[in-house]
This record gives C-alpha cells, structure tokens and sequence, in this order.
C-alpha cells in the first residue's frame, strides 16, 4: 500500500512536471545611493532611505509602471508578450478551472431566491472596467521586487516562457 502510494505520488509529480511550460527568468539590480547631508540626523537618514526604496518598490509593482512599459511595445513584441503568457497557462491550469468554476458559480451571488440565476445588470446600470490593459496585469503578475535585507538593493526579476520576452 505505502509502496503504491509512493509510486503514485511519483507518477504523479513527473505528469506535473511534464505539463508544466518551461520558465525563464532575466534578473536585474538596483543600488540606491543616497548622499545626504552629514549633519543630519543619522537615524532619521535611515528611516527615509528605508521609507523611499519600500517606496520605490511600490511604484515599480504598480499596475501603472506595467501598462507604461506595454505601452512602449512594438507590435512585434506585443505579439511576443501575448504569445508567452498565452503558453503560460497549461493543462494543470485548465484543470484547477474546471474545478474552481462550478465552486465560484455556487458560492456567487448570482442566484435568486427561488434559485434561478438573474442577471446582474438587473440591479445596477454600473459598468467596472480596468484601467489597465490584460497585458499589463500579465507583465505585473510575472514580475517579483524583492528588497535585499538591510541594504539599498533591490532584484527585480520577470519570468516567462519565452526568453526574449523575459529579456525585455
């Protein structure tokens, strides 16, 4: 039985990783150099240089930065960019879908009384779109900023499935 299980488990893993796309990642660092006056407090020099990189952090996550940089695409490196996000998702992806969409159609509040499901436009005229273009929120949600502890660097590094693309 726990022989089974471990070959299983085994079986399992190497499907996983078979269907999983390969990943390329392009890392990049940034040094904040701050010269500040020598007279200044030193702790309060500090606690500004922590409040500007946690900052600065901040702004290069933000769906703003992703959507300047979509912006400064060519329409070849558009095509690129759909292309990797699109061979991004794989059966595994698919699988957790059809898993979560009976589950978020239950617990939704998209159902009458009397269990008929009913239209949303029917309480509310408002219609929520985003600011941010579909590869935006893809580049944002490739995209890792993480502080280096107790310093001024900073690694920001964009995995995809194409290495041209993570190289941009």
């Amino acid at each position: 039985l726990v022989l089974g299980i471990l070959a299983g488990a085994i079986i399992l893993a190497g499907i996983i990783t078979y269907l999983t796309p390969t990943m390329y990642t392009a890392t990049t660092t940034l040094n904040f150099d701050f010269t500040g006056n020598p007279l200044d407090n030193q702790e309060r020099a500090i606690l500004t240089e922590r409040t500007y990189i946690s900052t600065q952090k901040g702004i290069i996550e933000s769906q703003h930065v992703a959507q300047l940089v979509v912006d400064g695409l060519t329409e070849y490196e558009r095509k690129r960019l759909t292309a990797a996000l699109d061979a991004k998702r794989s059966v595994i992806d698919d699988l957790k879908y059809l898993i979560k969409s009976p589950l978020r159609y239950i617990f939704s509040d998209t159902k009458k009384s009397d269990g008929t499901s009913k239209n949303l436009s029917e309480d509310t005229d408002i219609q929520i779109s985003s600011a941010y273009s579909a590869l935006a929120r893809g580049i944002g949600g490739d995209l890792s900023v993480e502080l280096m502890f107790n310093s001024r660097i900073v690694n920001i590094s964009y995995a995809s499935t194409d290495r041209k693309v993570a190289a941009l």
